[in-house]
């Protein structure tokens, strides 16, 4: 998965977050990220991130996730969850 610029709104989420220091990311996703979330629970059996739809009514929100990966989260956890965001289509 080769990452690309975000849209102007979902990059002001994101500036916004590493403002506040946090380590989450919005992620722009093939299908809708309640698809993606569904995929990442049926294989990985953990909950994947927040729908950016569900909080901002803006064109292509449905397809933004926002993940979180903190050092409690391994690198066989983030290849996982590569893995199965990679697949999806």
């Amino acid at each position: 998965m080769t990452a690309k610029p975000l849209p102007a709104s979902a990059q002001r989420v994101q500036d916004a977050l590493i403002a506040a220091g946090t380590d989450a990311r919005v992620v722009e996703l093939p299908v809708a990220a309640e698809r993606a979330n569904r995929a990442i629970e049926d294989e990985l059996g953990v909950v994947g991130g927040r729908p950016l739809a569900l909080d901002f009514d803006a064109p292509g929100m449905e397809r933004r996730l926002l993940l979180a990966v903190t050092e409690l989260h391994t690198r066989q956890d983030i290849d996982a969850l590569v893995g199965v965001l990679g697949r999806l289509s």
